[in-house]
């Protein structure tokens, strides 16, 4: 197979959620947890103590959100014939906010894409699997001025708009992904995975007991005093790997 890299991003935001610690804590996960040969980078606009391959953040893809309003939309250039010759091979792109319980190798099916799937939209960008140059009409299409306001055109199941940015773009362009999802044992953070983890230990409770990796979407992170107070069981899992 070619070359596997792991992307992770962290730049400065409306919000400081993410510091150099998530991104050397997720190296220190994958060092543990997949032992499949790969390279772990983070994409970046201040690589100032992380210990691992870094690559600059690009500027050339700029929507105009309301101040308080982060996105990811700099993530498409993920798509694009230029970072595929950068990244040759499969990428592997995960969020900083994850915890990792288990190995993950049989998660690189080696698909063409394959990604999280979605709440309130398709899709959920925390996690995705990509054969590089593949699928770049994602990014081909995509208009900053344009694109964001065609997203909520589109409603869940349950009647509700679409929301995201990188990811609700991706799920306007594709349909009928492969997708990671509970049986894979990769979870959003969701009110529903609250509720089951709080009230049954992980191993007695059958729906998230093959939990291997969790994503924390929103401003709860499994670091905070607050997942301390409620989670301690993620909390203390998390901060070892931050020691």
């Amino acid at each position: 197979m070619s070359e596997l890299t792991v992307v992770t991003f962290k730049w400065s935001g409306w919000r400081d959620l993410y510091n150099y610690h998530h991104v050397n804590t997720l190296k220190k996960m994958l060092k543990e947890y997949i032992t499949i040969p790969h390279k772990f980078v983070c994409i970046t606009d201040n690589p100032k103590g992380m210990k691992c391959d870094t690559y600059p953040l690009w500027k050339d893809v700029v929507v105009k959100n309301k101040p308080t309003h982060h996105d990811s939309y700099c993530r498409l250039k993920m798509f694009s014939e230029e970072l595929a010759k950068i990244f040759p091979g499969w990428v592997l792109m995960m969020d900083l906010d994850v915890l990792i319980l288990a190995n993950i190798d049989d998660l690189i099916t080696w698909d063409d894409f394959r990604i999280l799937k979605g709440g309130v939209s398709r899709y959920n960008g925390s996690m995705w699997l990509h054969k590089m140059g593949t699928r770049t009409y994602i990014w081909d299409t995509f208009d900053p001025i344009t694109s964001p306001f065609e997203v909520p055109k589109y409603k869940t199941s349950k009647g509700k708009r679409w929301v995201g940015s990188d990811q609700g773009w991706i799920s306007v362009c594709c349909d009928g992904e492969s997708m990671y999802d509970a049986r894979d044992g990769v979870f959003r953070w969701s009110t529903r995975v609250r509720k089951l983890w709080k009230n049954k230990s992980l191993k007695k409770q059958k729906e998230v007991s093959n939990a291997r990796v969790v994503f924390f979407p929103g401003a709860i992170k499994p670091w905070h005093g607050k997942m301390k107070r409620s989670y301690p069981d993620i909390y203390e899992e998390y901060k070892r790997w931050m020691k």
